[in-house]
Protein backbone atom coordinates (compact mmCIF):
# COMPACT_ATOMS: atom_id res chain seq x y z
CA UNK A 1 0.00 0.00 0.00
CA UNK A 2 2.89 2.69 0.77
CA UNK A 3 4.45 1.65 -2.62
CA UNK A 4 0.93 2.37 -4.40
CA UNK A 5 1.33 5.94 -2.41
CA UNK A 6 4.63 6.90 -3.73
CA UNK A 7 4.14 5.32 -7.52
CA UNK A 8 0.77 7.42 -6.95
CA UNK A 9 3.13 11.04 -6.07
CA UNK A 10 5.53 10.36 -8.71
CA UNK A 11 3.05 10.10 -11.47
CA UNK A 12 1.00 13.00 -10.19
CA UNK A 13 3.99 14.50 -9.99
CA UNK A 14 5.32 13.60 -13.74
CA UNK A 15 1.42 14.39 -14.85
CA UNK A 16 1.72 18.00 -13.09
CA UNK A 17 5.15 18.94 -14.80
CA UNK A 18 3.96 17.97 -18.12
CA UNK A 19 1.03 19.88 -18.02
CA UNK A 20 2.89 22.94 -17.23
CA UNK A 21 5.57 22.08 -19.90
CA UNK A 22 2.27 22.16 -22.27
CA UNK A 23 1.36 25.02 -21.61
CA UNK A 24 4.31 26.94 -21.71
CA UNK A 25 5.03 25.68 -25.41
CA UNK A 26 1.99 26.39 -26.33
CA UNK A 27 2.24 30.00 -25.20
CA UNK A 28 5.43 30.48 -26.60
CA UNK A 29 4.24 29.02 -29.99
CA UNK A 30 1.42 31.51 -30.11
CA UNK A 31 3.24 34.44 -29.49
CA UNK A 32 5.74 33.42 -32.24
CA UNK A 33 2.44 33.15 -34.92
CA UNK A 34 1.30 36.57 -33.65
CA UNK A 35 4.47 37.81 -34.53
CA UNK A 36 4.61 40.57 -37.51
CA UNK A 37 6.28 42.35 -39.50
CA UNK A 38 6.26 46.27 -40.95
CA UNK A 39 9.00 48.27 -43.12
CA UNK A 40 9.81 51.47 -43.80
CA UNK A 41 11.09 53.90 -46.13
CA UNK A 42 14.26 55.37 -45.25
CA UNK A 43 12.42 58.63 -45.24
CA UNK A 44 9.99 57.98 -42.49
CA UNK A 45 10.37 58.47 -38.68
CA UNK A 46 9.79 54.47 -36.91
CA UNK A 47 8.24 54.64 -33.37
CA UNK A 48 9.67 51.99 -30.98
CA UNK A 49 5.87 52.21 -29.28
CA UNK A 50 5.35 48.56 -27.29
CA UNK A 51 7.99 46.82 -29.05
CA UNK A 52 11.10 45.53 -27.68
CA UNK A 53 14.68 45.89 -29.44
CA UNK A 54 16.66 42.42 -29.28
CA UNK A 55 18.06 42.97 -25.72
CA UNK A 56 14.67 42.85 -24.33
CA UNK A 57 14.00 46.57 -23.67
CA UNK A 58 11.47 48.94 -24.43
CA UNK A 59 11.92 52.24 -25.63
CA UNK A 60 8.24 53.45 -25.73
CA UNK A 61 8.91 57.24 -26.04
CA UNK A 62 11.19 57.02 -28.49
CA UNK A 63 11.83 57.06 -32.51
CA UNK A 64 14.39 56.39 -34.69
CA UNK A 65 14.75 58.29 -38.42
CA UNK A 66 17.99 57.20 -41.09
CA UNK A 67 19.41 60.56 -41.93
CA UNK A 68 22.32 59.23 -44.66
CA UNK A 69 23.65 55.42 -45.87
CA UNK A 70 26.98 55.30 -47.21
CA UNK A 71 29.63 52.19 -48.05
CA UNK A 72 33.04 52.97 -48.49
CA UNK A 73 35.96 51.05 -48.50
CA UNK A 74 37.41 49.82 -45.01
CA UNK A 75 40.71 50.76 -45.20
CA UNK A 76 40.94 53.97 -47.38
CA UNK A 77 38.19 55.55 -44.75
CA UNK A 78 40.11 54.70 -41.66
CA UNK A 79 42.93 56.35 -43.35
CA UNK A 80 41.00 59.43 -44.54
CA UNK A 81 39.93 59.81 -40.38
CA UNK A 82 41.42 61.77 -37.95
CA UNK A 83 39.76 59.30 -35.50
CA UNK A 84 41.81 56.36 -35.30
CA UNK A 85 40.63 52.52 -34.20
CA UNK A 86 41.56 49.25 -33.99
CA UNK A 87 40.47 47.33 -37.38
CA UNK A 88 40.60 43.61 -37.31
CA UNK A 89 42.23 41.22 -39.83
CA UNK A 90 40.78 43.77 -43.05
CA UNK A 91 41.38 42.59 -46.49
CA UNK A 92 42.04 45.59 -49.10
CA UNK A 93 38.76 44.76 -50.36
CA UNK A 94 36.69 44.74 -47.61
CA UNK A 95 33.68 47.92 -46.61
CA UNK A 96 32.20 49.46 -44.33
CA UNK A 97 28.69 50.70 -44.24
CA UNK A 98 27.43 53.82 -42.31
CA UNK A 99 24.49 54.52 -40.97
CA UNK A 100 23.55 57.80 -39.25
CA UNK A 101 20.03 57.50 -37.55
CA UNK A 102 18.57 60.26 -35.65
CA UNK A 103 17.27 59.02 -32.28
CA UNK A 104 14.22 61.00 -30.40
CA UNK A 105 13.74 60.76 -26.91
CA UNK A 106 9.82 62.80 -26.76
CA UNK A 107 9.42 61.13 -23.48
CA UNK A 108 10.10 63.01 -19.89
CA UNK A 109 12.96 61.13 -18.79
CA UNK A 110 16.67 60.32 -20.03
CA UNK A 111 17.46 57.37 -22.30
CA UNK A 112 20.05 55.25 -22.68
CA UNK A 113 20.10 54.05 -26.52
CA UNK A 114 21.70 50.42 -27.10
CA UNK A 115 23.35 51.10 -30.51
CA UNK A 116 24.83 47.45 -30.60
CA UNK A 117 21.15 45.97 -31.16
CA UNK A 118 20.40 47.80 -34.42
CA UNK A 119 21.47 44.95 -36.94
CA UNK A 120 22.28 45.88 -40.63
CA UNK A 121 20.95 43.00 -42.76
CA UNK A 122 19.88 41.64 -46.03
CA UNK A 123 17.87 38.34 -46.90
CA UNK A 124 20.72 36.11 -46.79
CA UNK A 125 23.07 38.16 -44.68
CA UNK A 126 23.70 39.93 -41.44
CA UNK A 127 26.30 42.31 -40.60
CA UNK A 128 27.02 43.20 -36.86
CA UNK A 129 28.17 46.68 -35.22
CA UNK A 130 31.41 47.25 -35.38
CA UNK A 131 31.95 48.35 -32.17
CA UNK A 132 35.15 49.78 -32.75
CA UNK A 133 34.23 52.08 -35.37
CA UNK A 134 31.24 53.02 -34.19
CA UNK A 135 32.69 54.35 -30.52
CA UNK A 136 35.40 56.16 -32.63
CA UNK A 137 33.07 57.90 -34.38
CA UNK A 138 30.79 58.90 -32.20
CA UNK A 139 32.82 60.16 -28.94
CA UNK A 140 28.81 60.58 -27.22
CA UNK A 141 28.76 56.66 -27.14
CA UNK A 142 30.48 54.73 -24.45
CA UNK A 143 32.75 51.68 -24.38
CA UNK A 144 29.68 49.35 -23.93
CA UNK A 145 28.24 51.44 -27.05
CA UNK A 146 25.70 53.19 -25.59
CA UNK A 147 24.37 56.59 -26.40
CA UNK A 148 22.45 58.75 -24.09
CA UNK A 149 19.80 61.01 -25.08
CA UNK A 150 18.11 63.05 -22.78
CA UNK A 151 14.62 64.13 -22.27
CA UNK A 152 12.42 66.04 -24.95
CA UNK A 153 16.31 65.88 -27.27
CA UNK A 154 17.52 64.31 -30.12
CA UNK A 155 20.68 63.65 -30.91
CA UNK A 156 22.54 61.69 -34.53
CA UNK A 157 25.41 59.11 -34.17
CA UNK A 158 26.83 57.00 -37.41
CA UNK A 159 26.59 53.14 -36.99
CA UNK A 160 29.18 51.51 -38.71
CA UNK A 161 29.14 47.86 -40.02
CA UNK A 162 31.87 45.47 -41.65
CA UNK A 163 31.36 43.97 -45.10
CA UNK A 164 34.09 41.32 -45.59
CA UNK A 165 34.39 40.35 -48.71
CA UNK A 166 34.98 36.42 -47.27
CA UNK A 167 31.86 36.91 -45.38
CA UNK A 168 29.16 37.26 -48.33
CA UNK A 169 28.71 35.75 -51.68
CA UNK A 170 30.21 36.93 -54.69
CA UNK A 171 27.19 38.45 -56.28
CA UNK A 172 26.22 40.21 -53.14
CA UNK A 173 29.92 42.22 -52.86
CA UNK A 174 30.13 43.00 -56.69
CA UNK A 175 26.62 44.68 -56.60
CA UNK A 176 27.03 46.39 -53.09
CA UNK A 177 26.08 50.27 -54.85
CA UNK A 178 22.39 48.25 -55.89
CA UNK A 179 21.81 46.34 -53.69
CA UNK A 180 18.80 46.86 -50.73
CA UNK A 181 19.57 46.95 -47.22
CA UNK A 182 17.35 46.53 -44.06
CA UNK A 183 18.26 48.22 -40.52
CA UNK A 184 16.42 46.30 -38.01
CA UNK A 185 15.03 48.54 -35.41
CA UNK A 186 12.62 46.06 -33.20
CA UNK A 187 12.30 42.42 -33.10
CA UNK A 188 9.59 41.81 -31.17
CA UNK A 189 6.42 41.86 -31.27
CA UNK A 190 6.26 43.51 -34.32
CA UNK A 191 10.09 43.38 -36.12
CA UNK A 192 10.15 46.53 -37.82
CA UNK A 193 13.02 47.34 -40.50
CA UNK A 194 14.06 50.21 -42.52
CA UNK A 195 14.68 49.19 -46.26
CA UNK A 196 18.07 51.32 -47.33
CA UNK A 197 17.93 51.25 -51.20
CA UNK A 198 21.09 52.05 -53.06
CA UNK A 199 23.66 53.51 -50.87
CA UNK A 200 25.87 56.49 -51.62
CA UNK A 201 28.57 54.15 -52.73
CA UNK A 202 32.67 55.72 -52.58
CA UNK A 203 35.55 53.43 -53.34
Amino acid sequence: MHNKKIYFFIILSILTIWICQYIRLNRYYKDIIIHTEKTYTSSEIVPFEDDFIEWGKQLSDCSLQVISFEIRNYRNYLNSRPQKWEAMSIDIDDKIALVTIEIRNSGNRPIEFPCYDIDLYQVDSLFHLDWNATHALNPNVDSWTFVKCDQQSKINITLAYTIRKNMVSHRLFYNLPSSKFFLCVTSYPTQKSIILHTPNFVT
